[in-house]
């Protein structure tokens, strides 16, 4: 449920953008630094899925912070990380007061002057 209501906030985004005149060619994989994502995710299974969806909405790269998945997500996305698409972390342990507080900061304080556009979700 909180998924679909993370992919609705996303296209609400990408809509907002196509709103002020920014169409698809703008927003491509060939523009290496427009539009970013960060991302906090635990045993997905839909992490393929998710990753190409985004990738076709004009997302150019993909920040992944694996909480402790079991087994870790690299392998089933070794394609999109060797491409360059996705940037793979893995990361464990307790976070307070939650891990996406912690993983989104080091996203932003990371990366957030290579990109014009960066989401956390």
């Amino acid at each position: 449920m909180m998924l679909c209501k993370l992919l609705f906030v996303v296209t609400l985004f990408i809509d907002a953008l196509s709103a002020l005149g920014i169409d698809e060619g703008h927003i491509s994989s060939n523009s290496s630094s427009y539009f970013a994502l960060c991302l906090i995710v635990k045993n997905d299974p839909d992490i393929v899925e998710w990753i190409d969806y985004h990738q076709k909405m004009g997302c150019s790269k993909i920040y992944v912070f694996d909480h402790s998945s079991h087994p870790p997500l690299n392998s089933t996305i070794v394609s999109y990380i060797d491409s360059g698409l996705v940037d793979y972390n893995y990361i464990s342990g307790k976070f307070k007061p939650n891990p996406q507080i912690k993983v989104y900061g080091d996203c932003i304080e990371r990366y957030r002057n290579r990109h014009t556009f960066m989401v956390c979700i």
